[in-house]
């Protein structure tokens, strides 16, 4: 039976800088938290998440 460390998993997905981390990464962590039951943490990804696309939105727009 594999034993899953879910805390290193989200503590090395909080090492990662967040300019660093593509969207799969960012949905990676997200599952990571659900996975561990750990409801703060995952609203903090989704949030990343839609900060992030938001940014990027704003970047074409504003390439326009």
């Amino acid at each position: 039976m594999k034993t899953k460390n879910y805390t290193r998993a989200l503590t090395a997905w909080n090492s990662i800088p967040l300019k660093q981390m593509t969207p799969d990464d960012i949905l990676s962590a997200a599952i990571t938290a659900q996975t561990a039951g750990d409801a703060r943490e995952l609203r903090k990804w989704i949030s990343i998440s839609m900060s992030k696309e938001m940014a990027r939105k704003m970047t074409i727009i504003g390439g326009l």
